[in-house]
């Protein structure tokens, strides 16, 4: 039996905390034993404790910068690897990464592999900015031995760098293919409760669901909206530090019954099927779950052409991709989706067997698991 310890910065429950849990849980438990590192949160912990998953919580590591915690993080990250002894360390998101490679390094540990969730060169920075992130994230892999790639726009903007040609392997994220949704009677009943001045009576209602972050582009997509042809209501279903600039920014183009912001909801895939129009207006992205989540829901997709999400979404046959930079593009696009009932329908029946057929979470179990192996 070999022993696996997942590493993660934070304990809450984003992309790289859903990609964690699923290989923690899924794992053949007879070959492996399995444990979970994680610093502060407290929603991963609590779902990997209910599936009997041990955790292990790294108290001095935060996502914010500090020398006394830097260096706290450290010494205390040896420890446990020098306790706990694994085979292998998964490492996840770039802080994770970065520190977990050098000193398990140190710690003598055999077996070393990271997943790339993304990059944060591909945000917006300063040009020194990106070319010092650039640098550490090519550093770290250097320190595994395998670094696991989510897509192949993200390979494309790493593989070019010296001695990567044997670091890098692809693996896309999967989803549990037996997901259960509301149906769009209770997944609009559901939503219309969370707020009496919503109205989506007669109306299209585009839906989204992802952390309220720059990254994630609801403030290149909300202004667009006054320029729609129908009459819409608009979710946004997550929570993070840039709300109070979104309020602000629905309140000044006048759209406060129109665009609500619901905060965070557990499970918030369910409420897919709640949309006419699932829209992703994200800057930047490397795989995103959300994406599959829409597409296992038969949703009809509008996303922004980035990142590897037109390795899921083919444009005008499976859903519709824009350049969320480009507000007469956004307007465009999202105007000929509201016109057509039909053309909704086929794009998400389309996208439902893609992501049926390849992005499975079984698919991407048996891959890492592959590579555990190696």
């Amino acid at each position: 039996m070999r022993k696996i310890l997942y590493c993660i910065t934070k304990g809450n429950f984003g992309g790289a905390q859903r990609y964690v849990y699923d290989l923690a849980t899924n794992l053949n438990k007879v070959d492996y034993e399995i444990v979970v590192l994680c610093g502060e949160g407290e929603v991963l912990p609590k779902k990997l404790e209910d599936s009997h998953i041990r955790v292990v919580r790294l108290k001095s590591m935060k996502r914010d910068m500090s020398f006394l915690n830097e260096l706290k993080s450290f010494m205390e990250l040896y420890k446990i690897f020098k306790q706990e002894k694994p085979d292998v360390i998964h490492l996840n998101s770039s802080k994770m990464g970065g520190s977990g490679a050098f000193i398990g390094r140190l710690a003598g540990i055999k077996k070393i592999i990271f997943t790339a969730h993304g990059f944060a060169f591909n945000e917006e920075r300063s040009f020194i900015s990106k070319k010092i992130l650039l640098f550490f994230h090519w550093v770290t892999i250097l320190l595994t031995d395998t670094t696991i790639i989510v897509s192949d726009k993200t390979m494309k903007d790493i593989d070019y760098l010296p001695f990567m040609k044997d670091k890098l392997v692809k693996i896309y994220n999967g989803i549990d293919t037996g997901l259960d949704y509301f149906d769009q009677e209770k997944a609009r009943s559901e939503i219309v409760i969370r707020d009496k001045n919503i109205n989506i009576e007669n109306k299209t209602v585009l839906l989204s669901i992802g952390e309220l972050h720059k990254n994630k582009g609801y403030d290149l997509f909300i202004p667009a909206l006054k320029k729609l042809e129908k009459d819409f209501v608009y979710f946004i279903i997550g929570d993070g530090e840039e709300r109070n600039n979104l309020y602000n920014l629905i309140e000044s183009n006048g759209l406060r019954n129109k665009v609500f912001l619901l905060g965070r909801i557990e499970n918030a895939y369910q409420y897919i099927k709640a949309a006419d129009i699932f829209v992703l207006p994200s800057r930047t992205e490397a795989f995103p779950y959300v994406l599959l989540e829409s597409g296992l829901a038969g949703a009809c997709v509008l996303a922004s052409n980035v990142g590897g999400i037109s390795e899921v979404i083919e444009d005008d046959y499976n859903g519709i991709l824009f350049d969320v930079n480009n507000e007469e593009d956004m307007v465009h696009k999202v105007n000929m989706l509201m016109e057509s009932r039909e053309l909704r329908k086929t794009f998400g029946n389309r996208v439902r067997d893609k992501v049926m057929k390849q992005f499975s979470l079984e698919r991407m179990v048996d891959g890492t698991g592959g590579v555990y192996g190696e």
